[in-house]
């Protein structure tokens, strides 16, 4: 997956639950999803209301993030 498409994953969590978000490309893209009801200013969120699934999804997801798009990552080794 791009980084674009796990921004977007990870998003979803949070879009479930009506976060609205700063970024304007990822509220345009939530805003065109029939499902997503705007109802949560950002800031306002409390990730409490995560379930352990979603949780341990949004933990995975950031990790990968971090272990691929952060320097040094495995991808630039020279080995």
């Amino acid at each position: 997956m791009s980084k674009e498409e796990l921004t977007l994953a990870l998003n979803e969590i949070y879009a479930r639950y009506g976060l609205m978000f700063n970024t304007s490309s990822i509220q345009k893209y939530f805003n065109s999803k029939d499902w997503y009801v705007p109802s949560i200013e950002p800031g306002h969120f409390d990730d409490s209301q995560f379930n352990d699934y979603e949780r341990h999804n949004v933990d995975t997801i950031v990790n990968y993030i971090c272990l691929l798009y952060t320097s040094p990552s495995p991808r630039d080794s020279t080995s």
